[in-house]
């Protein structure tokens, strides 16, 4: 069966989809970075805040702790 590439041919084109795909990926990476900043920072000041809602859950409803 006849390839229509040769060997150097298919692996120079594999590099290069690399190298377009790896750069297109860190371009969405950099116009979503921000946010992706914003949503993680929220999710770890959520996880630590919990234990602080436990804590107080013994003496207040868990909707009046989590507020205060």
């Amino acid at each position: 069966m006849n390839s229509i590439f040769s060997p150097i041919q298919q692996l120079l084109i594999t590099w290069l989809l690399i190298l377009i795909t790896g750069s297109v990926t860190l371009s969405a990476l950099s116009y979503v970075g921000e946010l992706i900043s914003i949503l993680l920072t929220a999710a770890l000041i959520a996880f630590a805040l919990n234990y602080a809602v436990a804590a107080v859950r013994a003496f207040l409803p868990r909707t009046l702790a989590a507020v205060l």
